[in-house]
């Protein structure tokens, strides 16, 4: 019901692909930021139904993403008028979630495309998140565990491991 309410209110019917691809949001008629963080539900969905509709929908959310709230340092932005960089753990999270299980069922193209954004969003919000000045509300903190939880899976990455393992740490110590 809920993949099916927001496909309901997907944006498809223009030329321009850098406004395909998001939800136009019934409350306030304003696309989103937030967008990618779709992609696990939907390609779950389409993991467990074959139904393509999901799997599209996924990837044009990544490409919104990409066209609208990316940064060249690879952190996304909140809104399209918004510095806020923080929420990229959570569009990582997203994407490793879907890329650690369902990598081998994803066309190679799609695996290929999310994984290269991955590692420039997990590179971000390492360097981000180790600074050890930086202060975040506890949701930034909390999430950042499983991000590199997740980066150290796909990736082998050692250094990954042991930041999760640290942070985790910084947060049942607040």
């Amino acid at each position: 019901t809920w993949a099916e309410g927001l496909l309901s209110l997907k944006v498809d019917d223009t030329e321009d692909s850098c406004l395909a691809g998001n939800f136009l949001c019934p409350a306030c008629a304003a696309m989103h930021g937030r967008t990618i963080d779709i992609v696990w539900p939907m390609t779950w969905l389409w993991s467990r139904t074959g139904d393509q509709r999901y799997l599209d929908a996924a990837v044009d959310a990544v490409h919104w993403g990409k066209c609208n709230m990316q940064k060249a340092d690879g952190s996304y932005i909140n809104d399209p008028n918004h510095t806020w960089r923080g929420i990229t753990v959570f569009s990582q999270t997203a994407l490793g979630k879907a890329l650690v299980n369902f990598s081998d069922i994803l066309p190679e193209e799609v695996r290929d495309d999310w994984r290269a954004l991955f590692d420039i969003q997990t590179e971000y919000i390492f360097n981000w998140m180790s600074e050890p000045g930086m202060e975040v509300n506890s949701n930034y903190r909390a999430a950042f565990p499983l991000a590199m939880e997740l980066a150290y899976r796909l990736s082998g990455q050692e250094r990954f491991r042991l930041s999760a393992a640290e942070q985790v740490k910084r947060v049942l110590s607040c």
